[in-house]
């Protein structure tokens, strides 16, 4: 699923809310976003931990180019989300004709293009159950870390 926004300023229009977008499950989903700048000069993509925090990003892509964002398309949190980012600069560099060893920042791509591109790749929801599992897995070793005493750390008899 993806969620089109325009900007206002540096900030989305729909900032506090992507229809059909639920909460990241921390640690386990992440989404992909893409922006269009202004003068026709490209799309910058990228992952994100969670549907608000790649504003900062945007923010200083604005100062660093002295353009402003138009418009953006943002993915649903997914599991896949960091290992598609990889993947879609690739699929990007492809589609723009710049070599795989070109350092992104700036793509000269249409943001329908990517879009098409973003919806091509798996987008699967974490589940409750493996982050319950990763929680326990850390609760687990935290517990046996504090239930072993050091040599040093052990109080001589009085």
């Amino acid at each position: 699923m993806l969620s089109f926004f325009a900007f206002q300023g540096n900030q989305p229009t729909k900032a506090s809310h992507f229809p059909g977008h639920h909460p990241t499950i921390p640690g386990r989903e992440g989404h992909l976003y893409a922006v269009e700048f202004d003068g026709d000069i490209g799309v910058i993509v990228g992952f994100a931990t969670g549907p608000m925090s790649w504003i900062d990003t945007i923010q200083s892509q604005t100062e660093r180019l002295g353009r402003q964002p138009v418009r953006g398309v943002l993915t649903g949190p997914h599991a896949e989300a960091e290992a598609n980012e990889q993947t879609l600069l690739a699929q990007c560099r492809e589609a723009a004709g710049l070599p795989p060893s070109h350092a992104v920042a700036l793509l000269p791509l249409d943001l329908r293009h990517v879009g098409k591109l973003m919806l091509r790749l798996p987008q699967t929801r974490a589940t409750h159950e493996a982050r319950k599992t990763d929680l326990s897995a850390q609760d687990a070793a935290l517990r046996e870390f504090l239930s072993t005493e050091e040599p040093s750390a052990q109080h001589p008899p009085r």
